[in-house]
């Protein structure tokens, strides 16, 4: 038996989707072309015939076909505003031995460990807090970094698990900043250019975190 990883490619944008299958039966294999969630919305959308299935890799294992499948679809990725796939790979659907899912989980931690420098990490992080939290900031802060909303979740929660704690020292303080500055004319904007913020956003910031 033989356990394919492939692409999905929709002629019509350009989007892809990588996936594993295994093969059984002749007719279902050569129609398949993937079970993601936002692929079956669009194959139900455009139609199968406007999708291209591509065979990348044939294994004879399926486990070493979850392990490709794991380097392929990491969380850089899932990122990108072209592919179909909303959740890292290596998943499958099948039971895996503890090996299996030992070496899946550190081929995925390794390649993510390198996906994203430390100074791009700690500037969405900047982001995160000086974004004012209104309706549709996670959205305004995806189109910022050039991600899907998917991708834009899929920073926060890696790494941004520990923002809270920062958070409120950061209000602290900007707090103390506020009492601390002369109100003079141009005092917001003097703020705003020492918390690195825009004057509307240092504005929000004033209104909502100050009693």
């Amino acid at each position: 038996m033989e356990h394919i990883v492939f692409q999905t490619t929709n002629r019509i944008n350009g989007m892809i989707y990588v996936g594993i299958h295994t093969m059984k039966n002749s007719y279902i294999d050569n129609t398949y072309k993937g079970s993601g969630t936002y692929l079956r919305r669009a194959l139900k959308k455009y139609g199968t015939d406007n999708f291209n299935r591509e065979t990348l890799f044939i294994y004879k294992s399926r486990e070493k076909a979850l392990l490709k499948e794991a380097e392929i679809v990491n969380l850089e990725f899932v990122a990108r505003k072209n592919t179909y796939n909303i959740k890292t790979g290596g998943e499958g659907g099948c039971i895996r031995s503890e090996e299996t899912k030992r070496r899946i989980s550190k081929a995925n931690q390794n390649r993510e460990k390198n996906i994203l420098s430390t100074k791009v990490v700690e500037q969405r992080r900047k982001d995160i807090i000086n974004e004012p939290k209104t309706r549709g900031w996670k959205t305004k802060l995806s189109r910022k970094w050039g991600l899907t909303d998917s991708g834009a979740w899929l920073f926060l929660n890696k790494y941004a698990l520990d923002l809270d704690q920062k958070f409120s020292d950061i209000v602290k303080q900007r707090r103390k900043d506020i009492i601390k500055e002369p109100k003079v004319l141009g005092w917001k904007t003097k703020l705003a250019k020492k918390w690195s913020m825009n004057p509307s956003a240092a504005t929000k910031f004033i209104k909502r975190y100050i009693q």
